[in-house]
């Protein structure tokens, strides 16, 4: 599903259905006109009690279960070990039922007005033209049951049903049921069976619906899905002017140093410069002069670069890492440098990344092997870009919410998308936190990675961060930074 992050919300609801509306527009139109209402099955008997499975299925990426017929297929999608989407089959192939959740910039919007916007978009694909004079007449979309509002799971929900005609083949029923999970977040029942099967099919269907159950969003030991859904409603409310707003208006020089122990003095680790801004694709390659841009090249949009020193016994690592977002947040790509230094030896490793839309591809090239190459599907809900990495505790400060979060991104240390968690809190007594701290953030950067806390003032401008390694980072002047190096007789770049 495209993450364009958009500004019409329909438009945005609407694109989670663009691979049906796809396969929709493949097929033929046929001469049905406005208001022509096909005809349905003749076979009108009640339909048949379906034993439900007594075990709900439990899709704990989504946050939600439901009980599926007893003897039918339940199919996932995974992204890693979650499940982007479920597809569930009837017993004798003649429906199906496909689950997922998705997201919307509005946090107003109610699930009629989704639902209403997603069979516009179905009328709008199979739309008939007059063939002389090519003006829209109408949609070879039908509704067999208009939008509605109800109420499912003690939650907001709606629902519609159509007949699309398919090529040579009897008429399809797509029916749609949308339920409200949080402000901005929807869990999406697509249906679908042959016409004549509607009358028998749907009352199974709306069992099923009726049996999801929502996992209680306010427990903060919900898990998972409860982190992706904070982490995904934060997300969805960034634009490129709130980023913009959010930006450093300086770089920020850090200092990485071992804090002195009862036998052992302090011990500086590194150095590190962080900078966001405004820039150019092209500055992913600094080696380059501009005059030699390509196109490509000058788009705009953000850039991180981040550049360090550290000290590991005898070995110099330095790195460079820059980072390009498009505007829109839906392009993104990377490179990062890195080489390690020991007496006269000299290794370089390198990594390139690459996102359109939905498709990430990374190239990681090291030493005395072959470079890997790696792809993956973004994934569905809270994702976080490289640049957004380096934002986050300002856009978290900026939502001004004490909660926890969950997002997925990239990381270079394990080459794969890894679950982040971060809570944001206000600073405790028994912190023994830095004068001026206000926010504590606590990161988790993967599952098997320990907790870091950043110390942060009222707007987020960074005071401390403390690391699992029991070394911590402060942001220093360069002119400050420079003098502690020189006085310690350490290499500096």
């Amino acid at each position: 599903m495209p993450d364009a992050r958009r500004k019409h919300t329909s438009k945005r609801l609407g694109a989670c259905f663009i691979w049906t509306m796809a396969a929709l527009a493949s097929a033929t139109p046929t001469a049905w006109a406005q208001g022509a209402r096909p005809t349905r099955s003749a076979a009108s008997e009640p339909a048949p009690s379906v034993e439900l499975a007594p075990t709900p299925y439990d899709i704990k990426s989504m946050g939600v279960s439901l009980r599926f017929p007893v003897g039918s297929k339940a199919q996932a999608q995974r992204l890693g070990t979650s499940e982007a989407s479920v597809a569930v089959f009837a017993p004798d192939g003649s429906w199906r039922i496909l689950v997922r959740t998705t997201k919307s910039k509005d946090t107003t919007l109610t699930p009629l007005a989704a639902v209403q916007a997603v069979l516009k978009q179905l009328q709008i694909a199979r739309a008939v033209r007059d063939q002389r004079s090519n003006k829209v007449r109408g949609s070879s979309v039908q509704t067999l049951v208009e939008p509605a509002t109800l109420d499912i799971a003690g939650a907001q929900a709606a629902r519609f049903y159509t007949a699309i005609p398919r090529l040579n083949e009897t008429p399809a029923v797509s029916g749609y049921t949308i339920v409200r999970m949080a402000p901005g977040r929807f869990f999406v029942a697509e249906f679908d069976c042959a016409l004549a099967d509607f009358d028998a099919a749907r009352p199974v269907y709306e069992r099923v619906m009726n049996t999801l159950h929502i996992s209680d969003q306010s427990d903060r030991g919900a898990g998972r899905a409860a982190l992706l859904l904070s982490g995904d409603t934060i997300l969805a409310s960034l634009d490129r002017d709130k980023i913009e707003s959010i930006l450093p208006k300086q770089p920020i020089w850090w200092r990485q140093y071992r804090p002195a122990q009862k036998d052992q003095a302090e011990k500086e680790i590194g150095y590190q410069r962080v900078e966001t801004h405004v820039g150019q694709r092209g500055e992913l390659d600094p080696r380059r002069p501009k005059s030699r841009w390509s196109v490509e090249d000058r788009e705009f949009g953000f850039v991180a670069s981040v550049m360090g020193r550290f000290l590991d016994g005898e070995r110099i690592v330095d790195s460079q890492s820059i980072f390009f977002l498009s505007f829109d947040l839906s392009r993104e790509s990377w490179v990062v440098r890195m080489t390690v230094r020991e007496g006269d030896s000299k290794l370089n490793w390198s990594e390139t990344g690459v996102r359109e839309g939905d498709d990430i591809k990374v190239t990681a090239d090291q030493p005395g092997s072959n470079p890997i190459v790696k792809h993956w599907k973004k994934p569905p809900r809270a994702y976080l870009s490289q640049v957004e990495v380096y934002l986050t505790p300002r856009i978290l400060i900026n939502a001004g919410a004490e909660a926890m979060f969950g997002f997925y991104r990239y990381l270079s240390a394990l080459n794969d998308i890894a679950l982040r968690r971060d809570t944001l809190r206000k600073v405790r007594k028994d912190d023994q936190a830095p004068t001026d701290a206000i926010w504590a953030l606590e990161t988790r950067s993967n599952d098997d990675a320990g907790v870091s806390v950043m110390f942060m003032d009222a707007h987020g401008a960074p005071i401390e961060r403390r690391l699992p390694n029991n070394t911590r980072m402060t942001p220093m002047t360069l002119a400050d930074l420079k003098r502690l190096w020189r006085s310690k007789g350490l290499p500096m770049s």
